[in-house]
């Protein structure tokens, strides 16, 4: 089974992090993380940072190799421990299309944004 520890915000998380966020919202993530808005795990294959909104577990970010398997057991135990009726992520990356089915998460929306 694999283990998933709350950890503070290192300069090793936030390296590994930079390749699911965006530059522009690392240092969103990390004011988050410091002030436990978020909270950061470590696995032994990366790291993920999860919060919540209203009824949802929300994976934030996650990066590290293989694994999904992992991130998904873990925040569903943590979802039915902690009452939330469910877990949701945002992506831009169109391989998460392939993925999710196999662990039941189904697309919900297109974001369009313009930019001023």
């Amino acid at each position: 089974m694999a283990v998933f520890q709350k950890v503070e915000w290192s300069d090793a998380a936030g390296t590994l992090l930079k390749k699911a966020m965006p530059p522009a919202e690392m240092s969103w993530l990390e004011s988050n993380v410091k002030s436990g808005r978020l909270g950061l795990y470590r696995h032994e294959k990366g790291f993920a940072v999860l919060g919540c909104d209203d009824e949802d577990l929300v994976i934030v970010a996650m990066s590290g190799r293989d694994m999904i398997d992992d991130v998904v057991r873990f925040t569903e135990a943590l979802a039915y421990l902690n009452g939330f009726k469910k877990i949701r992520f945002h992506t831009k990356r169109p391989g998460f299309f392939k993925i999710c089915p196999k662990h039941n998460f189904v697309f919900r929306e297109y974001v369009f944004e313009r930019f001023l």
